[in-house]
C-alpha cells in the first residue's frame, strides 16, 4: 500500500488520520476532538500515499459508528462505573464523561 507504513504503529497513524478527515466533513457521522493531533503530520503523510481506491477510510468509519451504537445500547442505564477497554483505533468517541474515585480523589475523563 505505502511505503510510509513499515510498522503496526504506522496504521494505527492512518486510521488517526482517517478519522480526523471524517470529523473535518460538514456531513460528519461522528466527531473525534483527538484524531487530528494523534494523527500528526506522519498520518497526514501516509494518507497521501493511500491509493483513492483503498476501503480503509469507509470501514473505520462504519465501525466506529456501528461500535459507538451497540457500547451505549449495551450500558444504557447503567449505573456503576466501568472502563472500556478497546484499542482506539476502533472506538471514537462517544460523548461520556467517565467518573472515577481512587483513594478518596475523583477524577473525570471527557470520552
Amino acid at each position: 500500500m505505502s511505503q510510509l507504513i513499515q510498522h503496526v504503529s504506522d496504521t494505527a497513524f492512518m486510521v488517526a488520520g482517517f478519522r480526523a478527515e471524517e470529523t473535518d466533513r460538514p456531513d460528519a457521522l461522528f466527531h473525534d476532538p483527538l484524531a487530528a493531533k494523534l494523527a500528526g503530520d506522519h498520518g497526514a503523510n501516509i494518507l497521501k500515499t493511500v491509493p483513492k481506491s483503498f476501503a480503509g477510510a469507509w470501514s473505520v468509519i462504519i465501525r466506529t459508528i456501528i461500535i459507538d451504537d451497540y457500547i451505549r445500547e449495551a450500558v444504557a442505564g447503567a449505573s456503576t462505573p466501568f472502563s472500556i477497554s478497546v484499542p482506539v483505533s476502533i472506538r471514537g468517541p462517544i460523548g461520556w464523561i467517565c467518573q472515577t474515585r481512587s483513594a478518596g480523589l475523583r477524577s473525570t475523563i471527557r470520552m
